[in-house]
Order: C-alpha cells, then structure tokens, then sequence
C-alpha cells in the first residue's frame, strides 16, 4: 500500500482571503500607527501557520486500511470493511474518508465517511457493501482522507493506493452431478470395502466373525437364526465405486460473453457440488494465452474459474483439436478412462459435436436433459 499527500489548490479560498486581510490591516496599520490593527493582524497571521502545521501533523499519523470479508462473487454483494486509527497523542477532528465506486462493482451510493472527532491511539471502523458486476482480477479504487482541523483551514488530503489485488469469482449455484463414472468403477466394485461398511444396497456376502472386525457390522437376525454356539455373522460390503467428473469449458472465440458467464458459473456449481461430496473432478481450460491446464483440486479449479477468458480468434474446431491431444496424453492417472463432459456456453447449433465427448452440457440445462452424443 503507497500514499501520498498533497494540498489541492480548491481549498485555498479560504486562506488566501485570511492571507489578504491580514496583509491589509498590516498596511493600513502602518500607515496610521494604528496598534490593534498591528494585533489583528498578527492574530490572523498567527491562525494561518497554526492551521497548516496542525493540520499536516493530524493526518500524518492517520492510517486508513482496507480489508476485504470473504471470496467476492459475481451479482452477490460483499463487504468492504475500512478502519481508521489515530496514532496522534491528540484527537483528530473534522476527518473525512472518501472512495469512489469502481468501474467493476455497483453501490448505493459512493462511500463518504465523516468522523466529527477520533481520539488519541484509537481507531474506528465502518463498512461498505459493494455487488460485483465482473469477475476476475481487480484493484480497489484509491481511497482519501481529508483533515482541515483544528480551524477548517489547509484541508490536506492523504490519496492513498491499494497495490494489492484480489479475484472476484463466479457465483456458486446448487445443481446436480453429472454422472460420469469411469470404465474401472466395475473392477472397482468387485473389491470388499476394508471397514466393512456400506448401506443395504451395496451388501455382498454374509461372513463369520473374525477378531477384529466392526461389531456395529454383524447381522444379528441372521446370527440368531444359525442358533446357539455358532459364530456370528457379519455383513461384507462392495467397496464404493468413485465417481469422477472431467469437465472441459469451451472457451472457443465463437462463445459469446453472456453465455460464457453463464458456462463458468455452471463450472463451478458442478466442481462445487463435487467437492461437497467427495467425488473427483478435474477441470480442463484453456487460457487465452494458449496454454491449457488441467485442475484436480477445488480451491484451484476456483481460482482459474474466476480468470478466465475467452480465447481471442479461436474457432471451435480448431479449440476441440487442440483439447483432444490434451484428453489423450495430458490428463492424470485416474482421469484417463474418464468419459469427458463438454460445457459449453455457445448455442445448440453445432451439427455434430466430437465423438469423444461424453455429453454435452449446456449452462441452462439440467442433468436430465444432457445432449448424450
């Protein structure tokens, strides 16, 4: 965070006029040997120095921060939270705090906050609501902190710019899974859950108990059923087969702006959703400096979702070759014999999709209308 302080010219109306009045009564004064003029002067003379110096001195100790609450998403509003400390040994009066709205958020009205007086070593806080209208990368707008203390006189305005940046990201919606399961989850079934533990559905076998196994496990009515001095009988379950979503965003150059947004907030629903429930996801992009990145974990899936953007002068075919190599050589391990699911925000115009997509999904689609290819 940088700041700088400057006097601006506008306010010096004030001060010029006391300045013009005491040079004045001084002339007049001289040429009568009038004394109290001699005192008015000075007095006015006196007032001016006294405003500049304590009005530089209050707002050199004066600290605004900035802290943001939250991960900002696209049309939902969050807080701006501004604290303000005096590190003077003497109260601060008349301080005003001033902000202007950025061009990628909206709010009621630009931030104008007045602070009448603010003791010595303390601080204040206030907060601003704020509705991101983009995501992405964005600044916080430069911030000032205007003192004229004791007297009005001087105004001096410390601007100060917050360097650091921050991401606004895709809103999050509740939608449903695609179910996408892999070609190993039959091979994976046959293997026995190592707890033992499944619901009813996904029971194998009935076996005898063995030291060490969950007692919460053992089917009493069929245990009671082989009478007494019999072992017990413990349920042994099939192992859970993992779903795996692989999802590839088309950010073709024949995606239009809304229905791209539209595809990155469906994105990240579905990655969202996955993560709530345990299921692997990988994330296929391509960013519009060429370079294509496959994500397996939440928080970075999130972070690419909120910079993204459209691949300039980049047609649809030519975008499905290039993320074909990537489904064939560039994928991890366990996504490999995933069947890949297509999102796309452009319209249901293409006459033939690629074969090798599982499905195709729309934004404003559900999970029982998936286009199957």
């Amino acid at each position: 965070m940088t700041e700088t302080t400057r006097i601006p010219l506008r306010s010096l109306k004030k001060e010029a006029t006391l300045m013009f009045l005491a040079l004045f009564y001084f002339v007049i004064a001289t040429n009568t040997q009038t004394g109290w003029l001699f005192v008015l002067s000075a007095f006015l003379l006196g007032l001016l120095g006294l405003s500049r110096a304590l009005s530089r001195r209050s707002i050199k100790e004066l600290t605004l921060s900035a802290r943001i609450e939250g991960e900002p998403q696209r049309g939902r509003p969050f807080r701006l939270l501004l604290t303000l400390e005096n590190a003077n040994s003497r109260p601060v009066h008349e301080v005003l705090v001033e902000m202007d709205l950025p061009d990628w958020a909206q709010a009621h009205s630009p931030l104008r906050w007045a602070v009448p007086r603010l003791a010595a070593s303390s601080r204040l806080e206030t907060s601003l609501s704020l509705i991101p209208i983009r995501r992405g990368e964005h600044h916080l707008p430069s911030l000032s902190i205007q003192c004229g203390a004791p007297f009005g006189l001087f105004t001096v305005i410390k601007t100060i710019t917050l360097d650091r940046t921050f991401l606004v990201y895709p809103k999050l919606e509740r939608s449903p899974l695609p179910a996408s399961r892999s070609r190993a989850s039959t091979a994976l079934g046959e293997l026995t859950s190592p707890g033992g533990r499944g619901d009813t559905h996904s029971l194998r076998t009935l076996r005898e108990y063995k030291a060490g196994d969950d007692l919460r496990q053992i089917h009493w009515k069929a245990s009671a059923k082989r009478g007494p001095g019999l072992p017990l009988l413990v349920r042994e379950h099939y192992a859970p087969s993992p779903n795996r979503v692989l999802l590839f965003l088309d950010s073709s150059s024949e995606v239009e702006e809304m229905p791209f947004e539209k595809a990155v907030v469906r994105a990240a629903s579905v990655l969202w959703s996955a993560a709530r429930h345990g299921t692997r996801a990988a994330l296929v992009l391509r960013h519009d400096s060429g370079q294509w990145e496959v994500l397996a974990r939440w928080p970075q899936q999130y972070r690419a979702l909120a910079q993204i953007k459209l691949s300039q002068e980049l047609p649809f075919p030519r975008w499905c070759e290039e993320a074909e190599r990537v489904f064939q050589f560039e994928l991890p391990r366990g996504f490999r014999n995933s069947p890949p699911t297509l999102l796309t925000g452009g319209l249901e115009k293409q006459a033939q999709w690629p074969s090798w997509f599982g499905k195709v999904l729309f934004p404003d689609s559900t999970e029982e209308s998936l286009h199957y290819v």
